[in-house]
């Protein structure tokens, strides 16, 4: 039971982590930019004091886009070795206690 709880703390740190965060926000606003200007400006993973111009679907939003979904995909991995780790802990518990 301590080893689930555990994984969920871990599971939650993840979560909040402020990589995680930003990084979500702007692949949401990546994917998401349909209607308005032309140009929107969006941070650079390699260095985020840098805000980047770019072209609404143009070949460098694509490419930026890519960027932060492979950052993106690191947490992403990390949280489902972590969810299938808490959902096996759970089986065995419950299972156990049949």
């Amino acid at each position: 039971m301590l080893e689930i709880l555990n994984l969920e703390t871990e599971i939650n740190i993840l979560r909040k982590n402020p990589t995680y965060r930003k990084n979500k926000h702007y692949l949401n606003l990546l994917d998401g930019s349909r209607f308005g200007s032309v140009m929107m400006s969006i941070p650079s993973l390699d260095d985020p004091s840098i805000m980047v111009r770019i072209r609404k679907n143009s070949r460098e939003m694509k490419e930026i886009r890519s960027e932060y979904r492979v950052s993106q995909s690191e947490f992403t991995v990390q949280m489902d070795e972590l969810h299938s780790q808490k959902a096996r802990l759970q089986e065995q518990l419950f299972d156990n206690k049949k």
